[in-house]
């Protein structure tokens, strides 16, 4: 049995250094250290499959992540830049000036437009998550992966294991969680996958506690 669990990282904080140049992912919030250090309690406990490989994104906020879990499993962390996020900006923009710029732009054109020079588009991102799932359950065929990434990742993961096309994503989108876990298994090889959960977060207090 080949499964593939993705962890989206942790809460954490973008800023700029001493309020001034780019805007960039500054890690890991108290509060994302507190997500990550639950689900370390969890896998340490056991109720989930034992991970053969930890990978991560090479962001800082999955790193962070990826690092606070690690001792649980008793793996090193394995960084792979296929799992970054979207590139689609270069850090010039705050996070809302961003966010009102993505908004303005027609739902039709969204996967197609680069938001900066030289980052690429969610066609773009999606083609390299989907090389990127296909690399791994590859090449790690018959064993339990678990990666430390990103919402994007989640979504792509849906993309790729039931074939879903940007044009399905406009209309719905699976919201994962900080820390949640989304549990794909594969029986045999060459077999289909099935989605084992999608957004458990037992780990966490609930919302609003």
């Amino acid at each position: 049995m080949t499964a593939l669990i993705i962890v989206r990282h942790a809460h954490h904080q973008v800023g700029q250094a001493d309020g001034h140049g780019p805007w960039h992912d500054q890690g890991l919030s108290p509060l994302g250290r507190a997500q990550a250090e639950a689900l370390r309690a969890r896998l340490a406990g056991g109720g989930v499959p034992r991970a053969d490989l930890l990978i991560s994104s090479t962001l800082r906020r999955a790193r962070e992540t990826a690092a606070v879990i690690a001792p649980a499993l008793g793996l090193p962390v394995t960084a792979d830049p296929d799992l970054d996020e979207c590139r689609n900006d270069d850090g010039t923009q705050d996070p809302a000036t961003f966010q009102a710029y993505w908004d303005a732009v027609p739902e039709h054109e969204r996967g197609f437009r680069r938001f900066a020079p030289g980052c690429e588009t969610v066609v773009e991102f999606n083609a390299r998550l989907h090389t990127a799932l296909h690399r791994l359950v590859d090449q790690h065929a018959g064993r339990t992966l678990l990666l430390v990434a990103h919402g994007g990742t989640v979504e792509a993961s849906f993309q790729f294991f039931f074939g879903f096309g940007l044009a399905a994503q406009a209309r719905a989108y699976p919201a994962a969680r900080n820390t949640a876990l989304t549990h794909w298994r594969q029986a045999r090889p060459g077999g289909p996958w099935a989605l084992e959960c999608f957004n458990d977060d037992r780990h966490l207090p609930p919302a609003g506690a």
